[in-house]
């Protein structure tokens, strides 16, 4: 494109340099007003996303700090509640001991008893608990059992096959 308008022009009398700046430069000078409204509004428009920002900081900040005292008080509040569950366990303690016991079981004209005095009463059809246990004596448990599952013994393929089979595709050989 430059060649063609340049190709009529001597060397001596233009320069394809200065001819790319001319089409380069713009034609018409923007009104002074104008160019100094864009540099007004592109400030104004930094400043209200500068705010719109700090604004939601400062709202996010706010609930932050409301939900950390409302956290507060509710730990504050849970441990109030431990103490006053502890010192009602403590008085329910001290009127469950055998201390407290016996004033009350004399003015209830209950007699302690004694191996002598003491009855057993049969009731048909009941059978006493058994003791608890919780695991199995050593040499109670036998030792021939396998201690892993089969189905932790089974190889890949095994388990490719029977699943094969169980969905009626066919097993791989």
């Amino acid at each position: 494109m430059w060649n063609d308008l340049t190709a009529n022009i001597p060397e001596e009398t233009a320069n394809v340099n200065m001819i790319r700046e001319k089409t380069n430069r713009q034609v018409y000078r923007q009104k002074p007003w104008r160019t100094q409204m864009k540099w007004i509004s592109q400030i104004l428009m930094a400043a209200f996303f500068f705010m719109l920002i700090s604004a939601l900081y400062l709202g996010l900040a706010s609930q932050v700090a409301a939900i950390s005292e409302r956290y507060r008080d509710l730990e504050a509040a849970r441990i109030t509640l431990q103490e006053n569950i502890a010192s009602l366990e403590s008085e329910l303690a001290v009127k469950q001991s055998a201390s407290s016991l016996e004033p009350r079981m004399e003015t209830m004209n209950f007699i302690p008893y004694e191996k002598d005095n003491l009855v057993f009463l049969p009731v048909k059809g009941y059978s006493p608990k058994e003791d608890f246990q919780l695991a199995p004596f050593y040499y109670q448990v036998d030792l021939l059992q396998p201690v892993r599952r089969t189905q932790y013994t089974q190889s890949l393929w095994d388990i490719l096959n029977t699943t094969l089979n169980d969905y009626g595709i066919g097993g791989v050989q």
